[in-house]
């Protein structure tokens, strides 16, 4: 925010009501004042967005493979990952360093 300029921008406000006080001041020092009152409100939380990244294929000899779920978003920000495995998925291989709890999950591929 810049207090200087006419035209200022706010960001970072979390909930809450807020009041923006401007003051004009002419050349011959004299001044007025005005007011804007700004409600930030939280609209309904919304379910997350999970975006487990795009399909991959793996050409042996690779023997790790990264899924990268970090794109996924929510309107409040994500707070827990969890990556599992389809039942009817066939491969053979082990998470890594506990990432199933991670936006990047690493998976060692057995040959």
């Amino acid at each position: 925010m810049n207090a200087t300029l006419p035209v200022t921008n706010v960001t970072s406000l979390s909930i809450g009501n807020y009041e923006f006080r401007l003051t004009a001041t002419d050349d011959s020092e004299n001044s007025g004042k005005g007011s804007v009152f700004v409600s930030v409100l939280q609209n309904e939380n919304s379910p997350p967005k999970a975006n487990a990244g795009g399909d991959k294929t793996v050409v042996l000899p690779v023997s790790l493979v990264k899924l990268n779920g970090s794109l996924s978003t929510d309107d409040l920000g994500i707070v827990k990952w969890q990556w599992i495995r389809e039942p009817n998925s066939l491969a053979i291989g082990s998470i890594v360093e506990n990432s199933d709890t991670t936006p990047i999950l690493m998976v060692r591929i057995y040959i």
